[in-house]
């Protein structure tokens, strides 16, 4: 989490916005230009919920215009037209550094900059520094190339997901959870933004929060083999069969919607059964993206019995019906079980804690890579979509062979 908006950043209106969106961008930058088109469609979409705040990252290399193009950006920025500014600007960019000063101030002439104010603009030291400020602030939140984004303060890592708008707006969705249960907590619109950032950090050593327990190895597809990748999951939280020290952890995560989900548990907890002192089992739950009540209701229910042996019946019950149950028939398996209903059903309608950690399940699996369910991961080792019972057996003795822990 870090703390990456400050007074001299241009952006969108909404200050007491349930998300904040800060953009470090080069504005000759294509890349930028798309995922600046983006949170300006968000902003439209929601108007009152989502603001952008714009920070400059201009290439610094020889030939590049990143740096001019920052500093006439902050005089459309005093006059109020950056985002017609920086909108014409990225439709004439066709990559970093191909604006030149011709191209401009043609840009600027056509949102009504005048001539000689954006020539004074780029003769000016105190443009210049505006635009130097932001890239020292994004030099202490490690940011390295643009465009770099936060949400609410922390960190979305971009990569290769730049067309992928399903992977923004859950992002998005997940923060506006965050900042909705601050408000029904009693924080003003106001302060909301200071309240989602109050324990971040101002410089790049503590912007992302390591696992209490995390498990790193080189990555591998269902196939088995390295591919390469490095992940890494939080092996301490959710449900969990084996021992805590055991040397090997296989974590799933799965939405109750999910068929393959439910077929997938049977056959990890076999898995279990042979190899009951070097494997440890967790199942993180995630939310689901429809917000359906009984499947709430359901991933509610599991984390509060997570700690229960008889969590597992419970989840073999709910995942054999995937949607196909109410709150009562819930509580109704519960009491089968002998997991006190009636303290369950108080737990269903106050639900607050547990939310929170189904909220952050969803934010490591983002984190992670995670696309669709079910996805597991043996060692950090990520396998995506279901999977047959000798692969995992397979993978799972690779591992005890290559750690020697036989």
């Amino acid at each position: 989490l870090a703390k990456p908006l400050r007074k001299s950043s241009s952006g969108g209106e909404a200050a007491g916005a349930a998300v904040t969106a800060v953009l470090f961008a080069d504005l000759t930058d294509g890349s930028s230009g798309r995922l600046f088109a983006r949170l300006q469609a968000l902003r439209r979409a929601r108007p009152e919920a989502f603001r952008w705040v714009f920070k400059h990252y201009p290439s610094v290399r020889p030939g590049a215009r990143g740096m001019e193009a920052a500093v006439v950006a902050t005089l459309a920025a005093d006059r109020g037209r950056f985002e017609a500014f920086a909108g014409a600007l990225f439709e004439v960019s066709e990559g970093p550094g191909i604006v030149d000063r011709e191209r401009l101030m043609a840009v600027g002439r056509q949102v009504g900059l005048g001539e000689e104010a954006m020539r004074a603009a780029l003769e000016s030291s105190d443009s210049r520094k505006r635009v130097v400020a932001d890239r020292r602030l994004a030099a202490r939140l490690a940011v390295r190339a643009a465009p770099a984004l936060f949400l609410n303060g922390r960190r979305v890592e971009i990569g290769g997901r730049l067309g992928d708008e399903e992977y923004l707006r859950e992002r998005v969705d997940l923060e506006t959870d965050r900042a909705t249960a601050l408000l029904e907590k009693g924080v003003e619109p106001e302060g909301l933004y200071e309240a989602l950032t109050r324990h971040g950090r101002k410089s790049a050593w503590m912007t992302i929060a390591r696992p209490s327990r995390p498990e790193r190895f080189t990555g591998a597809g269902s196939s088995g083999r390295h591919d390469g990748q490095t992940v890494m999951v939080d092996a301490g939280q959710g449900a969990a069969l084996g021992p805590a020290g055991a040397p090997v952890t296989l974590t799933m995560f799965g939405e109750l919607s999910c068929s393959f989900c439910g077929q997938m548990l049977p056959l990890i907890k076999r898995l279990h059964r042979k190899y009951p002192r070097r494997l440890r089992i967790t199942v993180r739950h995630l939310p689901d993206r429809r917000k359906r009540p009984n499947l709430l209701d359901a991933a509610v229910l599991l984390e509060a019995v997570s700690d229960d042996e008889r969590y597992w019946d419970l989840a073999s019950k709910v995942y054999a019906e995937p949607g196909g149950y109410d709150r009562e028939r819930l509580l109704g398996w519960a009491g089968e079980l002998k997991l006190e209903p009636d303290r369950l059903r108080r737990r269903l309608e106050q639900p607050g804690a547990l939310l929170e950690r189904l909220n952050a399940n969803r934010q490591e699996a983002l984190e992670a890579g995670v696309r669709g369910s079910p996805y597991l991961f043996i060692n950090g080792r990520p396998i995506p979509g279901a999977t047959s019972l000798g692969t995992l057996d397979r993978m799972v003795a690779e591992e005890i062979e290559r750690l020697g822990a036989r």
